[in-house]
């Protein structure tokens, strides 16, 4: 697809939908969960702004109020940083409980740009969280946040969902997914640049698998590109 293919399918997504009166799409989580819920929620930061630290430093412990954060292990592998963090909850008759939050910081995005520098690297972060979500036994429901909870976040949504696509239909359709996930956040993908990723993201996607084993795959390499 060609830049004036790509301009006009972006331009075509600007007003295909109105924006929704509110949001009422935010996880929301409590303290006092119902039996059964979830014990933990697994943390995908994707933003380098310096907004504060929200997290512990080193061997640090954060405190705030009832609350307290301690980073229990920590894995740099470059494109990103996997935390493995203890939040413990201190309550006012004496008792305490501690529930466990897997985090990954993605680190290969300037924040001068639009997009990630590699598709490569950001396929290997959703890749990171799918692995770390089947090894753990209490796979929580996962958070994913930047500074305004859209322009990045909604990348990582998005490209996640269409692999995860990929992987069990063969086939996507780049437009219709991001329609969809804007129906709940509108300012997903607010330009052309994370558009145009979205498709390298797919293609990279498609291009690491061998050919002569996944032949299926190959005969839609240009179809996906014009979808």
């Amino acid at each position: 697809m060609g830049e004036e293919g790509f301009n006009r399918q972006f331009q075509e997504m600007q007003t295909v939908l109105e924006k929704p009166p509110g949001d009422h799409n935010r996880h929301y989580r409590f303290l006092n969960s119902p039996p059964g819920a979830p014990e933990c929620i697994n943390a995908v930061y994707i933003d380098k702004q310096n907004v504060g630290l929200y997290y512990p430093a080193g061997n640090h412990v954060l405190k705030q109020g009832m609350f307290q954060v301690s980073c229990t292990k920590q894995e740099n592998y470059g494109y990103c940083t996997k935390r493995l963090l203890t939040i413990k909850h201190n309550e006012p008759n004496g008792q305490s409980s501690e529930r466990e939050v897997t985090h990954f910081e993605f680190n290969a995005w300037d924040n001068t740009s639009d997009v990630p520098k590699s598709s490569k690297d950001y396929l290997d972060l959703i890749k990171s969280v799918d692995a770390n979500l089947r090894e753990t036994s209490n796979r929580g429901p996962v958070l994913v946040h930047c500074l305004d909870g859209t322009g990045k976040s909604a990348l990582f949504c998005i490209v996640s969902i269409l692999v995860e696509k990929m992987k069990i239909d063969q086939e996507v359709s780049v437009v219709n997914t991001i329609r969809k996930v804007r129906s709940r956040r509108t300012s997903a993908i607010p330009n052309m640049a994370q558009f145009e990723f979205c498709y390298k993201c797919v293609l990279s996607y498609i291009k690491s698998f061998d050919y002569s084993q996944y032949s299926n795959f190959t005969g839609s390499v240009t179809s996906v590109s014009t979808t």
